[in-house]
């Protein structure tokens, strides 16, 4: 067997997160499609909160809580 500890293998990739999430800049484009600037500065920001040790679902709470639905 392959011992994985549960951090490792529950941590979330930028991709599975910002494919829940809408660019902030007004494109109204999800944010997994966007190559905006402010879309580059959201992948970097989700990146922190993953090695942070934040769920997919406390980033995208985060997100909701800035920005709204």
């Amino acid at each position: 067997l392959l011992y994985v500890p549960l951090a490792v293998w529950g941590k979330p990739t930028v991709n599975e997160v910002e494919k829940n999430l809408m660019c902030t800049c007004g494109c109204t484009m999800p944010l997994y499609t966007c190559e905006c600037q402010k879309a580059a500065e959201m992948r970097t920001q989700i990146k922190g909160m993953i090695d942070k040790g934040m769920t997919k679902e406390q980033i995208i709470s985060s997100y909701v809580e800035r920005y709204g639905e």
